[in-house]
């Protein structure tokens, strides 16, 4: 049976997911859970993009082979045959990339389910919302007074953890992931918490149920059984455990967190826009390192297509979205962030603060 479902981030992207597999492959499926606070009952007037999830016959007419098979190009189009990781597996093809509407046909094994959303989906949610204006940033945003915080660093850099110590702290919670700039505001990206035992913030283990704790030891003893390389999150929707969310707010100050097993004292240094952007472009494309492949790759043939000089608009998008009134900070903290490093934030926060 054909399940059809309906997104809007923002009332500014908007996209569509039709469903095309079993119910059992949907089992694994962390597409609802992370796009949950997005989704919609009715259709919106005009979709950006439309997501179909199954058996597809890709569209190789007018493409280049790369690689013996591993890329198929065309203009304004991207076909990947095979992807794969930790037993995960998927396809996709993307027909529209600069269209008004894009097509993206998917089909993965059970596990790919998983790993779509973070490998395919996001980025181009990212990319999309790029070109119209509105960059997303690898980052934690709070919110108090009418007044935004962020914290951006590399995936594992602490930003959940901060995040969430901050709501304990009164702070209402704009995302803990991603954040959408326009004209200086943050404007809020909720997508599911992913929590492991690191970051298992009082807020968190308060709100968890027996079923969620055991859960989340069982992934802790696979995590340490493979030495790390099954690393699988327990995810929560954050309007279940968070009371006081926050839409969007008009961003004060920015950290730039670089987190260092050599770091025990927190040390904070206020910085320049300019210095910053760099670090907010490169936090950003280790999100996505698949789809730099890609990139790099397509633009050999097409070298002035949207998607070839993505990161480039990327970095212009943000100049443009962010003003020298936000005061911005380096932040070198230890690696496993602590209360300290939470009391060290909170002074630079508060100071000067309304």
């Amino acid at each position: 049976m054909v399940k059809k479902s309906y997104y809007s981030v923002q009332n500014i992207l908007n996209f569509a997911v039709i469903d095309k597999t079993s119910i059992i492959n949907r089992l694994m499926d962390k597409f609802e859970v992370h796009y949950a606070n997005f989704k919609v009952e009715d259709e919106p007037g005009n979709l950006d993009m439309i997501f179909e999830i199954g058996k597809f016959k890709p569209k190789l007419s007018n493409t280049y082979n790369v690689g013996d098979g591993k890329y198929y190009f065309g203009q304004d189009y991207l076909y990947v045959p095979h992807e794969q990781c930790k037993g995960a597996k998927w396809r996709f093809e993307i027909e529209g990339i600069e269209a008004s509407t894009t097509y993206i046909r998917i089909s993965c094994n059970p596990l790919g389910r998983i790993f779509i959303v973070g490998n395919v989906i996001d980025f181009l949610i990212h990319f999309k919302l790029t070109e119209m204006g509105y960059p997303m940033i690898h980052a934690s945003s709070l919110c108090k007074n009418n007044k935004a915080i962020l914290f951006s660093t590399r995936g594992g850099g602490g930003k959940t953890t901060i995040a969430l110590h901050l709501v304990e702290h009164g702070f209402g919670f704009l995302g803990d992931n991603f954040t959408i700039l326009h004209k200086s505001t943050a404007l809020s990206f909720p997508t599911s918490l992913s929590i492991f035992t690191y970051n298992l913030a009082p807020i968190i283990k308060n709100n968890l149920t027996q079923k969620q704790k055991i859960e989340l030891q069982i992934k802790h003893l696979i995590y340490r059984m493979t030495k790390g390389y099954a690393k699988f999150f327990t995810k929560l929707n954050p309007r279940r455990v968070i009371n006081n969310m926050c839409e969007k707010a008009k961003i004060e100050k920015m950290f730039i967190i670089f987190p260092r097993t050599d770091v025990i004292e927190p040390k904070i240094i206020e910085t320049k826009k300019e210095e910053i952007l760099d670090h907010l472009v490169y936090n950003q494309m280790l999100e996505f390192p698949l789809f730099n492949r890609y990139i790099y790759e397509y633009s050999y043939f097409f070298p002035d297509s949207p998607l070839s000089r993505h990161w480039e608009t990327y970095k212009r998008r943000l100049n443009e979205n962010l003003d020298n009134s936000t005061k911005y900070y380096k932040a070198i903290v230890p690696t496993r962030i602590n209360i300290y490093t939470i009391e060290k934030l909170l002074e630079v926060i508060n100071d000067g603060a309304n």
